[in-house]
């Protein structure tokens, strides 16, 4: 594995708009060998996937120091979570950052580490909260990975704290956020796929299963999301970026429909934030009472100095026209 079939698969991966990632969110990386302790090529802050490639959109940070400052934190108070992002943000000298989650992508184990904005996978953990010991059978039959469960958490340290204790799990599914997946080879991660369709299928996600399609395409995804749905924070992203993605939608039109719908030329607009509409619409098409992520998880995550950044590098993107 090499920074050239990272590009590839950041490309890959990119491509699976909004199934797998919206905007400028999810995060890949890759352990390189090399002098004291080789080092972690991953995707920079405020980035798309679909944007990467081998010079571009990628950070090396060395390895063995990340993982010593991060073995140096404790507790998860404020303290905690300030040194986390000095950390982080240290790694790599430069004007750029790593992703806010290098952390975890250092403290895995394996050589790749992807993680997805997955809707499926957050529709995962939703029935797992309701019914583990029904999705522990489905998994039992249609996979043979190590798949653990994260409850909602805050991006950053406290995520990399909850990863860290499941380092031989093949995925971990994370409530309201998504899966991360360690391998030794793409073609494992790409695999995930089946999994997610499978369990789409047998759980009656018909939306959700349709998005999976690889021929899916954020057009086709808007065309089939056309019904109003309430702006709700399901996920991290949609609470990080929520003034954004509410400049692209528009009240339903017909005074008795409740809810949101894309604004007309809303990804010319704002191609990160309506993508991030169209995740908030599929997740509520299959399951109108999915719950909104907890507020302090919410508060938190937008206090981020880390999730400042992003806003702000999103924010210089669009304005450039280059959303």
């Amino acid at each position: 594995m090499n920074r050239d079939a990272l590009a590839r698969i950041c490309a890959e991966l990119g491509a699976r708009v909004p199934a797998w990632v919206q905007g400028t969110g999810g995060n890949v990386s890759v352990k390189l060998p090399g002098p004291r302790g080789g080092t972690l090529a991953v995707k920079e802050s405020g980035v798309r996937l679909d944007s990467v490639g081998p010079d571009r959109g990628l950070i090396d940070v060395p390895l063995a120091p990340l993982r010593e400052a991060l073995a140096r934190i404790s507790g998860d108070g404020p303290d905690a979570l300030a040194a986390y992002e000095e950390a982080v943000a240290g790694a790599a000298r430069g004007r750029s950052r790593p992703s806010m989650e290098a952390g975890f992508h250092a403290l895995l184990p394996r050589p790749l580490v992807v993680h997805l904005h997955s809707l499926a996978a957050i529709a995962m953990a939703e029935e797992h909260a309701r019914d583990p010991a029904g999705v522990a059978a489905f998994l039992d039959r249609h996979t043979a990975w190590r798949v653990a469960f994260v409850p909602p958490v805050v991006p950053g340290w406290p995520l990399a704290r909850a990863l860290a204790a499941f380092a031989d799990a093949d995925a971990v599914v994370l409530g309201g956020h998504g899966v991360v997946i360690q391998s030794d080879d793409a073609g494992r991660v790409t695999a995930w796929a089946d999994v997610e369709r499978d369990f789409c299928a047998a759980f009656g996600l018909p939306t959700l299963h349709a998005l999976l399609d690889p021929a899916a395409t954020p057009a086709t995804a808007a065309s089939m999301l056309a019904a109003p749905r309430p702006f709700r924070a399901l996920f991290p992203d949609a609470a990080v970026f929520g003034r954004r993605v509410r400049r692209v939608v528009v009240r339903a039109p017909d005074p008795g429909a409740q809810g949101f719908v894309l604004a007309p030329g809303a990804f010319e607009a704002d191609r990160d934030a309506a993508e991030t509409w169209l995740a908030i619409a599929a997740l509520l098409a299959d399951r109108p009472a999915l719950p909104a992520l907890p507020e302090e998880v919410c508060a938190t995550a937008c206090g981020l100095p880390a999730e400042a950044y992003r806003r702000r590098v999103g924010a210089e993107r669009t304005a450039g026209g280059t959303a």
